[in-house]
């Protein structure tokens, strides 16, 4: 089905398959190789789900079904959840969410969005499309405002050079990156550099594509397009192998909130693994991507590629499996784990600001202060991508926004029906309360007297601790990261996002939160007072004139293809324009960003 059928004349999301219509006629054809009669609603889902084993360390829950027969599972209940109103953009068939929401948990699915406490959208483009609608504080969304276009390649790759450039201690987990073009005079310069490598080569990512597709490997800088939209980076010739071959993981990473953040990672995740026994780049084998690129996309149509229910032996394992191996090597477990999860939580804290403004944006009013809305309004689980040196070091390949959720092989429904089982139980927490809420405006009974007494302990609590408690309770192999105490110290990466943030939210002005206009734009440089009303370029020693903001306006959007800064563009304007000319002698990046903000922005209201 095409994107563009989804929606209805008005702009509404129309149901998909599961929707049963007006038309006995067009519910046959709608519902044709499904297996569905017409007005047979999942006909398939409690099926696939009395398949499913259960799930190991899969809690009890005080409202199991009371009908599970000792016979289906002799050690556990399933827990049932009626009150979870569900609507989902999924496909009726196989699809591995609704087949856990509906058929092991028992949610309802329903028609219209508006009457859902949980939105589960599996196109982000859908979520896009409903900027403009109000949703409820009660509703759940499996999208975060602007997640996706963080993801981008190329958006992704320029946000981590800024950070690296701010923070190179923190952020040395990226191979060096150019994003073109805008890097294209830095590359340039790299490629006339005498000192340069001759030996290293680089991998070239089309920014547009996905799945390995177009990728290659090239050593000479010089054949490379400046003008294209193409990422280049150093390629790490020096991968940790398995049996000899090259590998990574995709490591699933569930996005709770974002006020204050809230990031688990799941132990289990998927190791892919090349077709070729790796050897280090040459003129004969540059050319291989079944050696030199784990994508599956490409892996799967190698003749070598095994597919097997043994998740030991595959061309797909599990996470677990290869870490098993590393253990036999004599390898430090957790300190990988940690390493990994330390970039994770990194990451994670320095794309936090750009996703609050989005937020704010989409859920507060324009009345509205800063972090007003409802911080449990979104969860999203996203694919990070890591790969091992042969010193046993990660490094952070890229960040999918949207991780298949499909099955094709069996390795895949046993490691995502571990993730996606434990996220929808632990998201159902906001539902739960709202009925507990229900059930105490009832006239209290003797027996719920003493159960509200027996947990009078809980009421001392906030609403954050309870929260953290039902996850805990529910979060299956997910572990919190943050916050942590276990984590190391990320107060100056805070300290410089609510830096960012406030200066950028506060020049928007309160009409557009996560935008700034030219008029906002110049606004902001004279309440700062950062240029002069002369127009003579060179006349107003470090300070701007008004034309020079104006080209520096309009160069920073036309790049980023539109009419506006947005943070990020708004970031570049400061911290590689603005804050270096007025405070040259400031020392670091970061320092020339604090002594600027310190300097010059206390006109400005943050």
């Amino acid at each position: 089905m095409n994107l563009g059928d989804s929606f209805c004349p008005d702009g509404s999301i129309k149901p998909w398959v599961d929707e049963v219509s007006a038309d006995p006629s067009l519910d046959t054809e709608l519902l044709a190789g499904t297996g569905a009669l017409p007005g047979e609603m999942f006909p398939s889902v409690a099926e696939e789900a009395a398949c499913m084993p259960p799930l190991e360390g899969e809690p009890d829950d005080e409202e199991a079904d009371p009908s599970a027969s000792s016979s289906s599972s002799p050690t556990r209940r399933i827990p049932k959840m009626p009150y979870v109103k569900l609507y989902s953009t999924g496909n009726l068939h196989g699809d591995l969410v609704l087949t856990t929401a509906v058929g092991r948990f028992g949610w309802k699915k329903i028609l219209k969005f508006d009457e859902a406490n949980i939105i589960w959208f599996d196109k982000s483009e859908l979520f896009e499309r409903l900027r403009d609608v109000q949703f409820s504080a009660h509703q759940k969304i499996n999208l975060f405002p602007g997640m996706k276009e963080l993801c981008q390649k190329a958006i992704f790759a320029r946000h981590l050079n800024r950070m690296e450039a701010l923070f190179p201690e923190d952020f040395d987990f990226c191979p060096t990156t150019y994003v073109l073009p805008y890097d294209s005079e830095r590359l340039k310069a790299d490629q006339e550099d005498p000192d340069r490598d001759r030996n290293q080569y680089y991998i070239v990512k089309p920014s547009a594509n996905c799945g390995g597709e177009g990728i290659y490997l090239t050593k000479d800088l010089k054949k490379i397009e400046l003008n294209s939209e193409d990422i280049i980076q150093e390629y790490i010739d020096n991968p940790l192998t398995v049996e000899g071959f090259k590998f990574d993981f995709r490591i699933y990473v569930a996005v709770m909130s974002l006020a204050p953040l809230r990031i688990y990672v799941h132990r289990e995740g998927l190791a892919r693994l090349a077709t070729e026994k790796y050897h280090a780049p040459t003129s004969s084998n540059f050319r291989n991507t079944w050696m030199h690129l784990t994508n599956y996309s490409l892996n799967k149509y190698s003749p070598k590629f095994v597919n097997t229910d043994d998740e030991t032996t595959g061309t797909k394992r599990s996470i677990s499996a290869v870490m098993d191996i590393l253990e036999e090597d004599g390898h430090d477990i957790e300190s990988i784990w940690f390493d990994i999860e330390t970039i994770i939580a990194k990451t994670m804290i320095s794309l936090q600001p750009s996703l609050q403004v989005m937020y704010d944006a989409t859920f507060c009013k324009p009345s509205d202060p800063p972090n007003s809305a409802s911080p449990n309004q979104c969860f999203q689980l996203l694919g990070f991508d890591i790969m091992l040196d042969d010193e046993l070091i990660p490094w952070l390949v890229e960040v999918n926004g949207h991780p298949s959720l499909q099955i094709p092989d069996p390795i895949d429904e046993k490691v995502k029906r571990q993730v996606v089982t434990p996220l929808l139980h632990m998201i159902a927490y906001d539902a739960k309360k709202n009925k507990k809420k229900a059930k105490k405006a009832r006239p209290d009974s003797a027996s719920s007297v003493a159960s509200e007494s027996a947990k009078s302990d809980l009421s001392l609590l906030t609403d954050f601790q309870k929260r953290l408690l039902f996850e805990e309770k529910h979060c299956g192999s997910f572990k919190l990261i943050l916050p942590s105490e276990s984590m190391p110290d990320f107060s100056n990466l805070y300290l410089f996002n609510d830096k960012i943030r406030d200066v950028f939210t506060a020049c928007c002005g309160v009409r557009s939160k996560h935008e700034m206009t030219a008029s906002r734009f110049r606004k902001f440089a004279t309440e700062c007072k950062i240029c002069t009303t002369g127009t003579k370029v060179g006349s107003a020693g470090n300070l701007f004139t008004s034309p020079e903001l104006d080209l520096l306006f309009i160069k920073q959007t036309k790049m980023s293809a539109v009419g506006s800064l947005g943070f990020f563009e708004f970031c570049d304007v400061v911290l590689y324009h603005i804050a270096p000319r007025l405070c040259p002698n400031a020392g670091s990046p970061l320092q020339t960003f604090m002594t600027f903000v310190n300097t010059y922005l206390k006109p400005v209201q943050l």
